[in-house]
C-alpha cells in the first residue's frame, strides 16, 4: 500500500494494490482513479 499527502492541494493518494487507487479531496469526497 502506498500513501501520498499533497500539502499543496491537501489531497490523499492511495494505491491498494495493481488496480485499487482512490483520492481522497480535502472536503472529505473520494473517487477512484482509473474506474472502467
Amino acid at each position: 500500500m502506498l500513501f501520498r499527502f499533497s500539502d499543496t492541494t491537501g489531497n490523499v493518494f492511495i494505491l491498494a494494490g495493481d488496480e485499487l487507487q482512490i483520492l481522497v479531496f480535502r472536503d472529505g469526497t473520494w473517487r477512484f482513479v482509473n474506474e472502467t
